[in-house]
């Protein structure tokens, strides 16, 4: 990566002829490290994590968000039902 000195627009120093891989790759990087941390967090850290259960479903949201998309379909189904029962 080079540096370039202020080009007179009142910017000190600019970068140059950074690749579009190194972004990329540093973002892809940040997020397994997110993901890594945040399921260690969870799984020893966590005020919850003594207390005994799955440890996939401590250190992610899967679970839960599945149990949303159950109850969502199931409401569905109910209210589906009942307007068949009551003719509308």
């Amino acid at each position: 990566m080079e540096l370039v000195k202020g080009d007179g627009n009142g910017s000190q120093c600019c970068k140059k002829n950074v690749p579009y891989s190194f972004n990329r790759t540093n973002s892809l990087l940040q997020l397994v490290f997110y993901v890594f941390g945040r399921a260690v967090y969870n799984i020893y850290f966590h005020p919850l994590s003594k207390f005994p259960g799955p440890k996939f479903a401590a250190m992610s949201n899967v679970s839960q968000n599945q149990g949303y998309l159950q109850a969502s379909l199931f409401d569905e189904n109910l209210n589906t039902a009942l307007l068949r029962k009551n003719n509308c």
